[in-house]
């Protein structure tokens, strides 16, 4: 988050409130986060694809991931981006106006 201190300088100075940069970063890290898991999820369905085709994998014919397991996975990442967001996100939007845009680092 140090590297967007100016950043969140330029929210607040536009009149965004403190709880809305908190959930400004909290919303773009969980959507990044979600399309982590997306991507993980279509890896994992072209895996069990590549594993069902093997032939010395007889007794995984049937791996398939299931719609249900995916949209989990997908939650699963989803609330880690917001968890781990957090404490980053409060930090930065309690940063006062002046000192976000004297930031040089």
């Amino acid at each position: 988050m140090r590297e967007r201190v100016r950043e969140v300088g330029v929210l607040k100075t536009l009149g965004f409130t403190t709880e809305a940069v908190l959930w400004i970063i909290m919303a773009e890290a969980a959507l990044i986060s979600l399309l982590g898991g997306l991507v993980g999820c279509l890896f994992a369905a072209g895996l069990c694809t590549v594993v069902r085709s093997a032939t010395f994998f007889q007794q995984l014919r049937n791996l398939t991931l299931e719609p249900r397991v995916a949209l989990v996975c997908l939650g699963v990442a989803a609330v880690i981006g917001l968890v781990s967001s957090f404490v980053p996100a409060r930090a930065a939007a309690r940063t006062t106006i002046l000192d976000a845009l004297r930031y040089s680092g």
